[in-house]
């Protein structure tokens, strides 16, 4: 059963963006300039770029989106 107090469903949708990939790297990798922006590199290949659901921040511990508190995002924008 899931409360009110679980992330939502880990849904995103792709985006375009301007990011490469380390060398050889696998996964799933923040985006430095936003905490709701990451990328799926395979190979060192950009395969996709993905922006979580509104209120939602990318964790890379938990390999998807999570709550704001729940992530290790520490990007600040500046506005």
């Amino acid at each position: 059963m899931n409360s009110n107090l679980d992330p939502p469903v880990v849904l995103s949708k792709s985006v375009t963006a301007n990011y490469t990939c380390r060398t050889g790297a696998n996964g799933l990798f923040a985006d430095p300039s936003s905490c709701s922006i990451y990328h799926w590199c395979v190979l060192g290949v950009l395969h996709s770029t993905h922006t979580c659901n509104p209120g939602l921040h990318f964790s890379a511990s938990a390999s998807g989106c999570v709550w704001p508190k729940d992530a290790e995002c520490e990007y600040i924008s500046e506005f």
